[in-house]
């Protein structure tokens, strides 16, 4: 579906961002993954304040964690981007594994001791967790900052009804709203206001 088009897609972007930097001469510093339908509410952090092996908004993680944006070094981006190569060298099911099997809780009462699935355990969020995982990178959690507009396509494909606003996610534009108030007139992000900003964001996936 369009996760393993996602995938594939990253995958692309990995390998044109490689023969851009072989045919330049010179390698990025910085990458900033993002989808295309997202709505920014607030501007993106200034690469300076970046903590962490990859910076990734709080919220929509849906099992896993969020993989609608993210900000990272040049050094990590090939993990990120790795999905397709990882489907291709079979190393893929045995991250998902890595980070699947201590989820698992035997079920009550069932002498063959069969076991319970976690929510949502193969999501593209899932996988996201597993490959960052696999790889040992830490996460910084940023402030919602964005949010996914409905289009014509997500209209009949989601779970959620199109809501007043062209917003697709209740929690995903409310987060979005609350960083908006907590920017306020500031003319940039700062270290203080990011994590201030990131304590008073909410979930609503487990």
């Amino acid at each position: 579906g369009s996760g393993l088009l996602n995938t594939y897609a990253q995958w692309r972007l990995l390998t044109r961002m490689q023969q851009a930097e072989e045919t330049l001469g010179w390698r990025y510093s910085h990458v900033v993954y993002s989808r295309c339908d997202m709505e920014w509410v607030v501007p993106h952090p200034q690469t300076i304040l970046w903590r962490g092996d990859v910076a990734i908004p709080f919220g929509e993680d849906w099992g896993g964690i969020n993989d609608r944006h993210a900000a990272m070094s040049r050094d990590v981006a090939a993990a990120y981007l790795s999905g397709w190569e990882m489907l291709l060298n079979q190393t893929a099911a045995e991250a998902m594994m890595a980070v699947i099997q201590p989820l698992l809780l035997p079920s009550p009462g069932d002498a063959k001791v069969r076991y319970a699935t976690p929510a949502y355990p193969d999501s593209q969020e899932r996988w996201l967790q597993a490959r960052l995982a696999w790889y040992g990178l830490s996460v910084e959690r940023w402030p919602t900052m964005s949010f996914l507009r409905c289009t014509v396509a997500t209209l009949t494909k989601s779970p959620f009804r199109c809501l007043d606003g062209g917003f697709k996610y209740p929690f995903e534009k409310m987060n979005a709203q609350a960083s908006l108030r907590c920017f306020g007139n500031v003319r940039s992000w700062g270290p203080t206001l990011l994590a201030h900003c990131a304590a008073s964001q909410r979930s609503g996936q487990p």
